[in-house]
């Protein structure tokens, strides 16, 4: 159910089966539009259905949160700054906010969380659609390797100060990484440490996003 399904109802039930408050497109800053809300408010929504009574504290502390974050916020940098100039000097401000989320989960009693890892960005349909989909761009991977080497630390750290909170990572670059060599043979695929493709492939992506404005 989402959260605007939810408003109206008195208070939770099982038949529900969770409660979604991700905004398609949505980062932690604003990215494309006063209409998608970034993170913050989306906790916030969160924070008022527990202060409404909508939430129980037990039930909280017995759920968990899903917490992605896909790079829609160095998408929405990109497209206000030309060749992404000083894109990895913002990463960290990316990284700040997604620990400050953490500990916004925490102050409202959460007592399990699972984060996301980047995907390779540089993978992305939109990035290998201008080499006709043949190889990931090894420039813009880096912003993947700092950014989730940066939460590993944020979790790492969050989970020595909060070892009550079980926190576990879900790493989308390995999984992506562990796909794509089980279609190729190590000859067609390799992997370097930048995360570039060294050969061609030919997978294809299905489809590609587009922006409805």
């Amino acid at each position: 159910m989402t959260a605007r399904m939810a408003k109206g109802k008195k208070q939770y039930d099982d038949s529900m089966h969770g409660i979604n408050f991700a905004y398609g497109g949505s980062g932690m800053f604003s990215t494309f539009g006063p209409l998608i809300d970034p993170v913050h408010l989306q906790i916030k929504q969160f924070s008022q259905m527990i202060e409404s009574g909508f939430l129980s504290k037990d039930l909280i502390a017995e759920s968990m949160v899903l917490f992605v974050v896909c790079g829609n916020d160095y998408t929405a940098y990109g497209d206000k700054h030309p060749n992404d100039q000083g894109i990895l000097d913002f990463v960290p401000s990316v990284a700040s906010k997604i620990d400050g989320s953490l500990k916004a989960f925490q102050a409202l009693g959460v007592k399990k969380i699972s984060i996301t890892k980047m995907l390779p960005y540089g993978c992305y349909p939109k990035i290998t659609s201008k080499v006709n989909y043949i190889s990931c761009n090894a420039s813009e991977n880096a912003r993947t390797i700092l950014h989730n080497k940066l939460i590993t630390d944020y979790v790492t750290a969050f989970k020595e100060l909060h070892p009550d909170i079980e926190v576990m990572m879900l790493d989308f670059q390995q999984a992506f990484e562990l796909s794509f060599q089980g279609h190729y043979n190590t000859d067609d695929l390799l992997f370097s440490d930048n995360l570039g493709f060294q050969r061609r492939v030919q997978l294809r992506p299905c489809c590609e996003g587009i922006r409805v404005l």
